[in-house]
């Protein structure tokens, strides 16, 4: 059996603690990135759907639009028939966190797109009517709303 001084034992107790140290930090490393890779892969999941509902949303905003041109197209009877679809869509887009944007004050650039400006009582900057609604997904805007605005009234009387 071969004998080993004390000088001997130490310097491999040292090294094996020193390799122990160093593994065990490529152990607490592995994980970190094991964490953070599934939370990007969790975040890139969320991403993927939603831009799924974004793109379907789209697609069902132009179906939206032909049921309110149908709806003003109709009668009162037809139109009875027509809206009652035509709020099922609806609930069925909020239900899925799509909301349509609210068109009245003051125009905001981020969820409204000013296609005319008239003359009109309101304060200029003001929305005095809806022509095309916009939605939104949650901070997402999938459309903004078209809408006309007043540039303020015409009297100039001093």
């Amino acid at each position: 059996m071969t004998q080993f001084d004390k000088n001997q034992l130490e310097t491999a107790l040292l090294y094996f603690q020193a390799r122990t140290e160093k593994l065990e930090d490529e152990i607490l490393k592995a994980r970190a990135d094991l964490d953070n890779m599934r939370k990007r892969k969790e975040e890139e999941k969320k991403e993927t759907r939603r831009k799924g509902k974004h793109e379907i949303a789209e697609s069902l905003l132009d179906v939206v639009d032909g049921f309110e041109r149908a709806l003003d197209a109709l009668d009162d009877d037809a139109a009875s028939g027509v809206e009652m679809l035509n709020q099922q869509l609806h609930d069925t887009l909020e239900k899925h966190g799509i909301e349509r944007i609210e068109a009245e004050g003051e125009a905001d650039s981020r969820l409204h797109r000013v296609v005319e400006e008239r003359s009109h009582p309101e304060p200029s900057g003001h929305i005095v009517r809806e022509e095309r609604p916009g939605f939104k997904s949650g901070d997402r805007v999938i459309r903004e709303a078209e809408v006309v605005v007043s540039k303020g009234s015409e009297d100039t009387t001093d």
